[in-house]
């Protein structure tokens, strides 16, 4: 996850479904370790992440930027947060 929100582009914010904070895909953030969990929320979104990931990580375990450039593959299967891969 950390390579791939390097230098992350977004879209300007706009419209009336994009709150304050939300990552869309045209505004470049310099800095992921300056995003609040909303924002990571919003970037896991945009990357069609499911809700209830979104939630776990953003509202259950307080993911913000600083802290989702930390996270391996790894930290993802243990718990708290135990996401297992279905095929």
């Amino acid at each position: 996850m950390a390579e791939d929100t390097e230098n992350y582009l977004e879209s300007e914010k706009s419209g009336p479904n994009v709150g304050e904070g939300d990552i869309t895909p045209t505004t470049i953030y310099h800095s992921v370790a300056e995003w609040s969990c909303s924002q990571v929320g919003s970037w896991l979104r945009l990357k069609g992440y499911e809700e209830s990931l979104v939630t776990k990580l953003t509202v259950e375990q307080k993911i913000d930027g600083k802290s989702l450039m930390l996270l391996r593959e790894n930290d993802l299967r243990q718990p708290p947060i135990s996401i297992s891969v279905r095929f």
